[in-house]
């Protein structure tokens, strides 16, 4: 979860200062990809080819000085820059050299949360894949998802109690799996890429699909409230994987959103369940033992809305540290810290324009705003997988981003009509373009995720779901 839910995305810091990585003791808890793949995964038998010009084709496009090789090469170069293949063919040997690296300062995890970790793992047997765990985490998710869609659509009615306690329950389901298949990966042997990659799609998923869950617990409605909320989670998502994009190592600090803001969002979501929705709609002073001048001194908030006020504040503090850790190892790397600045333009620029889109078109907040988000689910998933892939790959930072065009299509023409010009589509009909931009971002990362998870089983000689070389 993030900001308002405290969870896998949200306001308390991902990163680790890097005056506390001195001494900092790396916990193997959190993912499967954080060994070097095994035996397990062996040698390259079968590398993905894409499909090659024939030979009328090369006579024409082509020189007929170019070898067979350079033409596939750059045939392959070329469909990986339109889409259809993400990772070039020459970039697939990058794979062997990844190692993951992670620092996890958590009191909690490391003290408490292991030993039921190590318990829990043991449950599943061993012809179960990490990515199966993860999956099936993610499903209780979704279902969450889809009980607010029955129960509260709308983000501001208040769901039976037993809904509160099922979203707290599914919650910690998905942080448990989320925690163990690390743990499962090095049990099968089956650590790798694909494991890192599979494991932060599912949470860039969660973190938005997260915290219109959570806005509905707290009864924020379709408002810029929840707006905010939903953003700060995917900033602080976006800061953490361009960290490790830059860094090479995922930092978690002593408190941090995927260890204690997932626990406090299970017991959040739990405690709604036996109060109601109603404790986050009254004004929080009243709430709290405070002397009487105190309790006039102090604005008035319900306290929803100060868990949002709140959570845009440590966003701040985030980038601060998150920016920290980036500088720093572009100066050990010797390497220029501008272009390592530009890589939060997508980002930026993506939440730019969602933000002139909304203000410009509110029927599209007060009545379509969990499809919009929706879209951003899958059009955010895309960017930061695409992130993922360039880190475990080794290739350059992916600044272009095709998601931009349906939102920069929707915010355009939104203002057109609010300026009083002629707008591209008439607004009576912007709802179904909303839906339209749904399909589209999930269909584009749909073929993404699938394209991307055969090409790496393709070369590496496993499968995703399944362990197909079993440990020696």
């Amino acid at each position: 979860m993030s900001a308002v839910g405290f969870g896998t995305s949200g306001c308390i810091s991902n990163t680790a200062h890097p005056s506390q990585l001195t001494n900092a003791v790396r916990v193997d808890t959190k993912r499967h990809c954080d060994q070097e793949p095994s035996q397990s995964i062996s040698p390259p038998r079968r590398a993905f080819h894409a499909p090659s010009a024939t030979r009328g084709e090369q006579s024409v496009l082509l020189p007929n000085a170019v070898s067979p090789a350079a033409t596939a090469s750059l045939t392959t170069r070329i469909m990986a820059s339109a889409g259809s293949v993400y990772i070039a063919e020459s970039d697939l040997a990058n794979l062997h050299k990844y190692k993951y690296s992670g620092i996890d300062k958590s009191l909690l995890s490391r003290y408490v949360l292991q030993h039921y970790w190590n318990a829990l793992v043991q449950l599943f047997p061993l012809w179960l894949a990490p990515n199966a765990i993860t999956l099936i985490g993610f499903g209780f998710i979704v279902a969450n998802f889809l009980t607010m869609l029955y129960y509260d659509p709308h983000l501001d009615q208040e769901s039976p109690g037993w809904v509160y306690y099922s979203y707290g329950l599914g919650l910690w389901i998905y942080a448990s799996l989320d925690a163990i298949d690390g743990k499962q990966a090095r049990r099968t042997g089956a650590s790798g890429p694909l494991g890192e990659m599979f494991d932060h799609g599912c949470d860039s998923l969660n973190t938005t699909i997260g915290l219109l869950i959570t806005s509905s617990i707290f009864g924020l409605g379709r408002t810029w409230w929840t707006v905010v909320s939903v953003w700060v989670g995917l900033c602080n998502f976006y800061l953490s994987t361009t960290e490790e994009y830059y860094t090479g190592t995922l930092y978690l600090s002593y408190i941090s959103a995927p260890v204690e803001g997932l626990v406090l969002s299970s017991l959040t979501f739990a405690l709604t369940g036996y109060t109601g929705q109603g404790i986050w709609l009254q004004d929080y002073r009243s709430l709290l033992p405070l002397p009487t001048a105190l309790h006039d001194w102090l604005p008035s908030a319900p306290l929803n809305h100060l868990v949002v006020i709140i959570s845009v504040g440590t966003i701040s503090l985030t980038l601060f540290d998150s920016l920290l850790n980036v500088f720093q190892a572009r100066k050990r790397q010797g390497l220029p810290i501008a272009s390592a600045l530009l890589s939060y333009v997508p980002f930026a620029a993506m939440s730019a324009v969602g933000y002139l889109w909304l203000a410009a078109s509110p029927e599209l907040l007060r009545q379509h705003l969990v499809a919009f988000f929706v879209f951003v689910t899958f059009a955010f998933g895309f960017t930061v997988g695409r992130i993922i892939v360039a880190h475990v790959t080794k290739t350059p930072f992916p600044m272009a981003n095709m998601m931009l065009i349906p939102l920069t299509a929707g915010a355009l023409n939104a203002n057109l009509a609010f300026y009083g010009l002629p707008c591209l589509i008439p607004m009576a009909y912007e709802k179904y373009y909303v839906y339209l931009c749904v399909v589209y971002s999930s269909l584009v990362y749909s073929h993404f995720a699938l394209t991307v998870i055969r090409q790496i089983c393709d070369y590496l000689d496993i499968w995703c779901l399944k362990i197909k070389h079993k440990k020696a």
